[in-house]
């Protein structure tokens, strides 16, 4: 266990040093897409209230919806912001011969590096944090209900974590998995009440939707910061953890069949 975990910090040690080499890829890389989007979506909805003489819209004023896009951003840095395009270049390229060699598993060297990237995307959040309750825009009894928001966001990165691991490892069959990765990204963004609020969506959409992963991927977790959700943390934890399984075993099934099939391409 000693070794596992000395294994398992030196590669948290390494990433963390190889990311902040280049502190301006981590930003536009990290932090850069993440405010554009953030930017933009503020923008349209001013518009939108601005438009209807800020009217509220099925419970939302301005104010309220700037604090949950707000923390959209927040639970983003948290559960989104993994770069895990190095998977299936590894893959395309031939370079998992070496960690089938190495005394540490190819899936365990990069939840190392998953892990650093969470190191500073928690510092990224916290930054977020303290100028949203410093200027206002979230409210400061809403620090009674982060605790639960932030510790389902941790959980929801493992499942974010486990579903690009699935994805990349089509690289076994297809050339290039960064288009899977951005469909789903896209789709999820949609779905999961990152652009839209999933209250805001009709009934009928919203009903199933709650039989997917999508509404524990943002929504439940801004809503658990807000203090608003209709879910307990205990009820949303134990779907994510639901989801999680699934997606980890068939992960690692779909891995196990690839390896079959690889050739060392690339070597």
């Amino acid at each position: 266990m000693k070794k596992l975990f000395s294994k398992y910090w030196g590669t948290i040690r390494i990433e963390l040093a190889s990311q902040l080499a280049y502190k301006l890829n981590f930003l536009l890389l990290i932090l850069g897409p993440a405010l554009v989007f953030f930017l933009i979506k503020i923008n349209l909805w001013y518009s939108i209230f601005a438009a209807r003489d800020n009217e509220l819209l099925r419970g939302y004023t301005f104010e309220r919806m700037l604090e949950y896009q707000t923390y959209v951003l927040v639970v983003t840095l948290l559960c989104q912001s993994y770069a895990s395009r190095n998977i299936s270049e590894d893959i395309r390229f031939g370079r998992i011969s070496a960690f089938l060699l190495y005394p540490t598993s190819f899936m365990g060297y990069h939840f190392g590096a998953f892990s650093a990237a969470q190191i500073l995307n928690c510092l990224s959040a916290l930054i977020v944090l303290v100028i949203g309750f410093g200027s206002g825009i979230l409210p400061l009894e809403s620090l009674t209900h982060l605790a639960a928001g932030g510790s389902m966001a941790l959980l929801v990165s493992l499942l974010w974590f486990c579903v690009w691991f699935l994805l990349s490892s089509s690289s076994f069959w297809i050339e290039e998995s960064w288009v899977l990765r951005v469909l789903f990204t896209m789709v999820a963004r949609f779905l999961s009440g990152a652009i839209i609020p999933l209250d805001l969506f009709p009934p009928k959409v919203l009903e199933f939707l709650w039989y997917t992963p999508f509404p524990y991927l943002t929504f439940i977790p801004v809503q658990l910061c807000m203090g608003s959700s209709s879910v307990t943390f205990h009820d949303a934890a134990l779907m994510t953890v639901l989801w999680l399984l699934i997606a980890a075993i068939t992960a690692r099934v779909l891995w196990s069949k690839g390896l079959r099939l690889y050739a060392a391409a690339g070597m």
